[in-house]
């Protein structure tokens, strides 16, 4: 006996499978299709699908329509169908950096942010992300099957870079690679910008004697750091303040040595009187150091970092940070991504500004 709620079929003398779908089968258990939307909707599958992925124009109104019945049967794109003909996987990799392995903390506030935004972004757009590690060979990147990727603070002349452009597949950047000056695909925060910020704050409230405190990898430096240390020495030199960066090996949060080096730091007769340190948990252990020496934050010592997060807000005092915008570059990076892999015309944004946000570390009257 047929189903009054689904499909029509006759096979008819070729034994060519034709089914007409009536409205009663929209809305049942069974997969929603294209064909159902085009139904609901009154027009034909092409501009079903052009008004779903905006590959051609449609009109406003129609598209609208369309997208509307679309959301009220539940549609969802079918990706087996779709890869099928068009070879794409509609799968993009988030690569975490070669800087940071076996020392990137995956709970920080900098890399959820980034990758909240980035899934929810690519899933608005129909896309899904794929957490990959560091990729060290072609066969790492050929593995993946995605039709884009975005690394996260990539190496100087990353390789990555070169597995992903020796496959054909399109890459953003967060930061720049220094030692790929022509890579223009790159999203990225204004940091000589951000480190002005910090210091022309800590100026206003009394700081005569700012330091840096940096960190340097153990296999290569990190850009991200190296333009910090530059904003910070050319601000230095502008206002005819004597520069002193103090460089911890190592990524590890809180080592023994980095402890030791930034309570060196404050213990020296000319000790600093405002310390900038581009990792949050370097400006916890400033606060620390200083607490141990019997020196307060802020009144003898102003503290301050170049990335906001978990650790800074929750520190004591709570530490001024700049808000670089992860979540906002992040967003950005998968819609030049998208743009990218879909061939429509995309221009690389300008640096994102950070924002300061003045804590108790700072809070010494002006």
């Amino acid at each position: 006996m047929e189903n009054p709620g689904s499909p029509a079929c006759d096979a008819g003398p070729k034994r060519t499978l034709r089914c007409a779908v009536y409205p009663a089968a929209i809305g049942s258990p069974n997969v929603v299709t294209i064909r159902d939307v085009a139904l609901a909707s009154g027009v034909s599958v092409a501009t079903v699908s052009n008004a779903l992925t905006g590959r051609r124009p449609v009109n406003a109104a129609t598209a609208a329509r369309v997208q509307a019945e679309a959301a009220r049967l539940g549609y969802r794109v079918n990706r087996a169908a779709r890869s099928l003909r068009t070879s794409r996987t509609d799968t993009i990799a988030l690569c975490l950096s070669n800087n940071f392995e076996g020392g990137l903390d995956l709970t920080s506030d900098y890399l959820m942010q980034i990758v909240r935004a980035a899934t929810d972004s690519a899933f608005a757009a129909g896309q899904r992300v794929l957490l990959s590690p560091a990729l060290h060979t072609f066969g790492d990147v050929a593995a993946l099957g995605v039709d884009g990727a975005l690394i996260m603070d990539p190496v100087p002349s990353d390789p990555q870079l070169d597995f992903f452009d020796d496959a054909g597949i399109p890459v953003i950047t967060f930061e720049r690679d220094p030692g790929r000056p022509g890579h223009e695909w790159v999203v990225r925060a204004d940091n000589d910008r951000a480190v002005r910020l910090l210091l022309d704050h800590l100026r206003e409230v009394g700081a005569q004697r700012p330091a840096m405190v940096v960190r340097s990898s153990d296999v290569r430096d990190i850009p991200w750091e190296a333009e910090l240390e530059t904003a910070y020495r050319a601000w230095c030199d502008e206002t005819g303040v004597p520069a002193r960066v103090l460089t911890i090996d190592g990524l590890e949060q809180f080592p023994a040595d980095g402890v030791a080096a930034i309570r060196g730091l404050l213990e020296r007769d000319d000790r600093p009187d405002a310390v900038v340190a581009s990792f949050e948990f370097d400006g916890v252990t400033a606060t620390r150091a200083a607490r141990d020496l019997g020196l307060s934050v802020p009144d003898d010592l102003l503290v301050a970092v170049a990335l906001d997060g978990s650790l800074a807000r929750a520190s004591r005092p709570t530490l001024t940070a700049v808000d670089i915008a992860p979540a906002l570059q992040a967003s950005m990076a998968v819609e030049l991504l998208l743009a990218r892999i879909e061939g429509r015309p995309a221009t690389p944004p300008p640096p994102v500004l950070p924002q300061l946000l003045p804590r108790e570390s700072t809070s010494r009257p002006r």
